[in-house]
């Protein structure tokens, strides 16, 4: 009988301890993919990429957190993830604004709280699978929140 009471006991700690220790960890569902380098042409694809403010043109340049190096004119060095809310993030140094273009796309971000894009964007299929989707991430035309710190502009994407 003393057995059998002993091992009960013994049966009810581990078992509670257990459920406290579990109760401390948390283990997320899914994590954001890490920051990925593209580049971008702020312009709209309904206007042959030519003009007009959008987004029409993206490339993976890699994984560095240093954005410099050789710099291409007509392209936008940006910081993307994609995140486990189904958002797009996208950061644009603002001196990298200023040397785009001769700074033309900088007074849309420059005190702003939001962004329109009026046409949807389909980022590339290399592109979105680096990002960590296994289909092309597709932005819709709409409205978005863009927040500065630090001398960066943060774009939040609802995809």
């Amino acid at each position: 009988m003393k057995k059998l009471i002993l091992f009960s006991v013994l049966s009810l700690m581990l078992i509670s301890g257990s459920i406290y220790a579990g109760d401390l960890i948390a283990i997320p569902t899914s994590s954001p993919s890490a920051w990925v380098n593209i580049r971008i042409t702020f312009h709209r694809p309904k206007l042959e990429c030519k003009r007009g403010f959008g987004l029409c043109f993206e490339f993976t340049i890699g994984f560095e957190d240093n954005m410099s190096g050789a710099y291409d004119y007509n392209t936008c060095p940006v910081k993307a993830q994609l995140n486990d809310k189904d958002q797009l993030i996208l950061q644009i140094e603002e001196r990298e604004l200023t040397k785009y273009e001769g700074g033309s796309t900088l007074p849309v971000f420059k005190d702003k709280t939001s962004i329109t894009l009026e046409d949807p964007f389909t980022l590339s299929g290399a592109t979105s699978k680096v990002l960590g989707s296994s289909t092309p991430l597709t932005i819709r035309q709409g409205i978005y929140p863009v927040t500065y710190s630090g001398g960066v502009y943060t774009v939040t994407f609802q995809l």
